[in-house]
């Protein structure tokens, strides 16, 4: 999960690397944090009661 301000946009934009095109957003870090997480877990949720496997993260890979 990603975080950054968009000066544009003027927000925090939250994104998901792992599941493309997923984002979220909030006015300040906290609640773009607190949406983040909240959105991750219902994203991993729906993953599981699918049967669906979630993907494989991209930035915690052992080399």
């Amino acid at each position: 999960m990603n975080i950054y301000w968009s000066e544009s946009d003027r927000l925090f934009i939250v994104d998901f690397p792992e599941f493309q095109g997923c984002k979220t957003f909030g006015e300040t870090y906290e609640e773009a944090e607190k949406k983040g997480l909240e959105f991750l877990d219902m994203l991993v949720g729906t993953y599981m009661n699918k049967g669906w496997h979630l993907p494989e993260s991209c930035c915690c890979k052992n080399e």
